[in-house]
């Protein structure tokens, strides 16, 4: 049988990967650490900042040990997830759950 022809604007043979978590038009992923050292700094942000409870601004070194601080406790005591729009990998945000509550299944944003 020869194979179809792709059609434009229908998907490929290839499965597209299915995000565990999504929404309409995100999904969020695992952080990594270029998501927190990558230029612009997004931590030296003035309102980034402010909810991370940053006094003064952050370079990049300060940005790695943050990135290093948070991977490190990726699944113990918080996650951090990057958000994507889906079928992209850029991150274009940041949600981190932390004092996570398991038998209320509740937790600070």
């Amino acid at each position: 049988m020869p194979a179809m022809p792709e059609t434009p604007g229908l998907a490929s043979s290839t499965p597209e990967i299915l995000p565990m978590i999504r929404g309409e038009r995100v999904w969020l992923r695992a952080s990594e650490r270029a998501d927190f050292t990558a230029e612009p700094i997004t931590v030296d942000d003035a309102e980034t900042g402010h909810f991370l409870g940053l006094k003064v601004p952050v370079g990049p070194e300060g940005a790695a040990e943050f990135a290093q601080m948070v991977l490190a406790q990726q699944g113990k005591t918080l996650y951090s997830f990057s958000i994507c729009l889906l079928g992209e990998q850029q991150a274009i945000g940041n949600v981190t759950l932390r004092n996570i509550d398991r038998e209320n299944g509740s937790a600070e944003m």
